[in-house]
């Protein structure tokens, strides 16, 4: 656990020590546009490369689904397989390290669990905050197995994280001033081209380097995450052979401009991809190009067609950006009755020390690529965009995306891992709030989005519940709540060093969780839940499954 010298050591590492800066791999480039130059468009659609790649992708997913619908059970005659997408909430390691054993079930390369195979049929992977580490583990490493992510990452580093200052280890210092040249390197850039002046480093540039350190692979220079781009993993193979789904990491906007201090239930959803980043929100409802995020845009085209800025979407920063809770450290109490009071005081301290730092520093701060564009009143006029955890509007489950309605998702398989039984200090296991919250939220918009499920106020968490079951014109939610099937996973959202016992406990839950502890019945309910708008034939135990996995409760 951090203590208050570490912490403000380590502060006073990152942003006031003066070293060398020859770490270029982490700095944004700033040089004249293509010819074709990049654009801002409107968000009534989904880019062309991505509608490209959904196209080429299905091919395979589809063939895998037919495969694994066949082995489910011969009765199945379903000639048109559904658009899937699997939801990895938030929720620190808890939630990587849980989300990390529901794919490894899925996973036909790394499993032989009677549900395996369904991964190989995904056409998008949704994450924030500590499912985002999940996904970018996974699109940053060109599609490994999670069995390779345990051996080549989580068992060697995550048992003394670098997370956690140790001033007494020289490794953990050889990382410290690492992460401290590759900042300083990279506002280098923006204070010698004084145009892009008005970012500064922030809190979440060390947070997503050090995060890099046990999720993302070495660059040319040997350090980890260093040059790695969220637009650059559409050069590996696995996406330009179209074998992994669809990424998208989402993070929420703070209107700092009006004196908010947290994105409220009503934040603005923001999504990465590798193609774009934007938001389908009202208010904003355009999309720029992520691989020249940090150019400064006016009205929909670059401001100074000699000075575009690409390397500015370092996978690191992303995956940092979408779990940046400092603003919500300072703002809400720490200490709610029974918890620990050594965790009580060292947060406490953390306040202060945020407090002190205050301003912008407590945001992911980015250049507004939407600035004097006219579908983006909310913010066309604020020169940066403060952004943080995808989780803190109290929907930690990132559907946003899934449920718009030109993605035309027909099934998303919602992996929750919020731990609102005891809160983020305590840890706990879900309780169907988060997701009853998106509900809410997808109906009061206008227009409605529709897409989204009746999801009531009260949801089990002990078995997988199926939403949508008799409404034609929404998706299937096919909802996977964490729980203690065969270790006790719901550990502190703040937990940063899990031995490697803790690693295989919590990934092995997570493959319970997605086999539903074991119900005999979940392999066919599984495929009856996912085929339950494609039409075709079924087999006549499909019935049974309605009745005890969907909600067939009140529509309104």
């Amino acid at each position: 656990m951090l203590s208050i010298s570490c912490i403000a050591a380590l502060s006073t590492i990152l942003f006031s020590l003066i070293i060398p800066t020859s770490a270029a791999g982490y700095a944004p480039t700033v040089a004249s546009c293509p010819a074709t130059l990049p654009t801002i468009r409107p968000g009534s659609s989904t880019s062309p490369q991505e509608s490209a790649y959904i196209s080429k992708r299905q091919v395979p997913a589809s063939q895998a689904f037919q495969k694994w619908l066949k082995a489910i059970s011969s009765e199945f005659d379903v000639p048109t397989s559904p658009v899937i997408g699997l939801v990895t909430s938030g929720g620190g390691y808890r939630s990587m390290l849980s989300g990390a054993g529901v794919v490894q079930a899925l996973d036909a390369r790394d499993s032989k669990t009677p549900i395996s195979g369904l991964y190989q049929a995904l056409t998008y992977h949704t994450g924030l905050s500590g499912g985002s580490w999940l996904l970018s583990a996974l699109a940053g490493n060109d599609n490994p197995t999670i069995s390779s992510l345990i051996q080549r990452y989580w068992n060697p580093l995550l048992p003394d994280n670098p997370l956690v200052p140790d001033f007494d280890s020289a490794k953990w210092l050889e990382i410290a001033f690492q992460v401290a040249e590759d900042i300083l390197t990279k506002y280098a850039v923006y204070d010698k081209n004084k145009e892009l002046t008005g970012l500064d480093p922030t809190l979440t540039d060390p947070w997503g380097r050090f995060l890099s350190w046990a999720l993302l692979p070495n660059s040319l220079s040997g350090v980890p995450g260093q040059s790695l781009n969220f637009s650059s993993v559409t050069n590996f193979a696995s996406f330009k052979n179209f074998a992994i789904p669809y990424p998208i990491i989402t993070a929420l906007g703070v209107d700092t401009y009006d004196n908010q201090t947290m994105p409220g239930t009503t934040g603005t959803q923001y999504e990465f991809t590798p193609h774009e980043f934007g938001s389908w929100d009202t208010g904003i409802s355009a999309f720029a190009p992520t691989q020249y995020l940090g150019t400064l845009f006016s009205s929909g085209t670059p401001r100074n067609i000699k000075s575009c800025v690409t390397a500015a979407d370092n996978l690191g920063h992303i995956l940092g950006t979408s779990s940046s809770l400092f603003n919500a450290i300072i703002t809400f109490n720490l200490c709610p009755p029974g918890t620990d009071e050594l965790v009580c005081k060292i947060f406490k301290e953390l306040q202060t020390l945020l407090g002190e730092a205050g301003g912008s520093s407590l945001y992911a701060n980015y250049q507004n690529p939407f600035l004097a564009y006219k579908n983006s009143p909310l913010v066309n006029k604020n020169p940066l965009l403060n952004l943080v955890d995808g989780g803190e509007s109290n929907q930690n489950n990132p559907i946003w995306p899934l449920i718009q309605p030109a993605r035309k998702i027909d099934v998303i398989i919602v992996n929750d891992n919020s731990a609102d039984t005891g809160g983020m200090f305590k840890g706990g296991y879900p309780n169907g709030s988060q997701i009853y919250n998106t509900y809410l939220r997808a109906r009061s918009v206008s227009p409605a989005l529709t897409k989204m499920p009746v999801i009531p106020s009260s949801v089990r968490s002990a078995l997988p519940t199926i939403f949508g079951c008799d409404e034609p014109n929404a998706a299937t939610i096919v909802y996977l709540p964490n729980n203690n099937f065969t270790y006790n996973s719901g550990v502190s959202t703040v937990k940063f060093d899990f031995l490697q016992s803790e690693i295989q406990g919590i990934v092995g839950n997570g493959n319970a969780v997605a086999n539903a502890g074991g119900e005999k019945d979940w392999p066919l309910c599984l495929a009856c839940a996912v085929t339950g708008k494609s039409g075709g034939k079924r087999p006549a135990g499909c019935a049974g499954c309605r009745e005890k996995y969907c909600y067939l409760g009140p529509k309104v």
